[in-house]
């Protein structure tokens, strides 16, 4: 008889029929110390009793440890899906996102435009492009067109400007002092100077080179 009713007793203490159940925190322990006899309420100080096991208990610590654990592991899962919320978003921008999808539309308009202008004038470029390129050319062996091309850059410039220096030799020849303003024509007659100065030096440079071009070709 006393056997079955420890058995029965003690077989599940997760039942909750068994004061083992009841036994969650530190007031529902003293309550069962006092009741069990082991304390005396009355003799001794309950807040005393809190206090040390507050401070100096290893499980009250655990537990501390183990809420703050779980506390770090609520936070760092709140960050990894709000990271994934983000790595989402760039990767989905192109397809969510407004004002991509308007600058995306606004190419394609363009793009189809000109795709719809091509069409339209096909056989206009196929024509075109059927007909033989007839260009204007300087005959140059081909010994010297290394060297043709490092001389042309170099009088680009001056050949860019010599129409406006014929303009100004024209200028020069019509022009009349009749009017008295000589300080302005000497001025505009001295910069016409410079420039044809410049370009004489670029000339000469040139000529130099084209010497030099036709001696390497008969050495």
């Amino acid at each position: 008889m006393f056997r079955s009713y420890f058995v029965e007793d003690t077989a599940n203490p997760w039942s909750p029929s068994s004061t083992y159940i009841q036994v969650g925190s530190l007031q529902n322990i003293l309550t069962f110390a006092e009741k069990s006899g082991h304390i005396d309420r009355r003799n001794v100080n309950i807040e005393e009793i809190r206090r040390k096991v507050d401070t100096n208990s290893p499980s009250v610590a655990l537990i501390r440890l183990l809420r703050e654990i779980t506390r770090l592991g609520k936070a760092l899962d709140k960050v990894n899906l709000e990271i994934q919320c983000h790595l989402k978003e760039a990767e989905t921008k192109d397809v969510t996102h407004v004002d991509i999808l308007g600058r995306r539309c606004h190419h394609l308009e363009q793009i189809s435009g000109q795709l719809s202008a091509i069409i339209e004038k096909k056989d206009e470029l196929i024509s075109r492009l059927q007909q033989p390129f007839v260009g204007e050319f300087l005959e140059i062996d081909a010994a010297h067109h290394k060297n043709t091309a490092e001389v042309l850059p170099m009088i680009s410039s001056d050949l860019a400007s010599f129409p406006t220096l014929l303009e100004n030799i024209a200028w020069i020849r019509n022009f009349s002092l009749a009017d008295g303003q000589l300080m302005s024509v000497l001025s505009s007659i001295e910069s016409s100077f410079a420039e044809i100065q410049s370009f004489y030096q670029a000339l000469c440079q040139s000529r130099n080179l084209m010497s030099r071009l036709q001696e390497e070709h008969v050495t």
